[in-house]
Formats: structure tokens, sequence, C-alpha cells
């Protein structure tokens, strides 16, 4: 269809040019995937609906209808890690590892699932510092777990 005022410009609705964009830009990314799979927006808040509903983000947007890969080959080496009984100094770093290089879809549910096990050490520090067995899991032992894996984080994209 003509596009009034310029002769010879036509106006279509397909995408003509659109950039590669790094993972690591999240929100950026999340809304080119949108706009590869979104018929006819026309608003931005067209984009982040989904049955009606109304997103906050980009990324919440693409996790609903399933345009992000699921997580359970992340889950797989968190388990098979876990379950072999590796240091968890090597579970802490794979975790890591796996938050900055793999961008994984639902990190909270990693954290969430292993977090037990990825404080294990600090527990056992905690137990040991203060000479009693009655300590156990809290949020205390829990924000220092997530303080070495923020750390770890931010050593591995130097």
């Amino acid at each position: 269809m003509p596009v009034d005022g310029f002769p010879g410009i036509h106006s279509t609705n397909t995408l003509g040019r659109m950039y590669t964009i790094h993972p690591n830009n999240s929100e950026c990314f999340f809304l080119r995937i949108l706009l590869h799979n979104v018929v006819g927006p026309e608003t931005f808040p067209n984009l982040k609906t989904v049955d009606n509903i109304v997103f906050e983000t980009y990324r919440e947007t693409c996790l609903k209808p399933g345009l992000l890969k699921d997580d359970q080959h992340w889950d797989d080496a968190m388990f098979e890690a876990n379950e072999t009984k590796s240091p968890r100094q090597l579970l802490l770093s794979l975790f890591t590892i796996i938050l900055t290089s793999c961008n994984p879809s639902n990190p909270q549910y990693l954290w969430e699932k292993y977090k037990e096990s990825m404080s294990k050490d600090i527990l056992y520090r905690w137990r040991i510092s203060k000479d009693t067995t009655e300590i156990d899991f809290d949020n205390e032992i829990f924000n220092e777990s997530l303080i070495k894996i923020d750390d770890a984080c931010v050593l591995e994209k130097i």
C-alpha cells in the first residue's frame, strides 16, 4: 500500500531490518523476540499483553506463551552436580556460570530449588562458629550465599 506524501514508498506489515541484540541486554532482547512473534502490535502495551493480561516486563511477556526455552537442561545440570555430592563451591560456581553465561529464563526457580544445597557450607561454618547444631537454614544464611553468588557473578563478568 502506498505511503501518502512519499511517492514510490510502500508500506507493509513486515519488519524490514532487525539488529542483533545480545541476551545480556535483556529487555531489548526480549522486546526483539516479541517483535518477531506478536502480529500487528500497535502500542508497547499491546506487546506486553498476552491473554488480556498486561505484563510488567518484556521477559515476563515472553515467558507466558513459551517464547523462551525452559530451564530444564540447567535444572538437570544443577541436579546432577548436587546428586554427585560435588563440593558446595562447585555447585555455587556452576550456578554462577549459568547466571552469567547461559541466560536462564527463570533463575529464581533454580535458586529456590537449590538454595539449601548451595548454602550448606555457610550453615556448617555458622554451626562451628556458634558451637551448636541447633542453627538451621534461615534468611541470613541464604543472604550470605546470595552475596557470594553476586560477588562471583561480578568477577565472572570482568
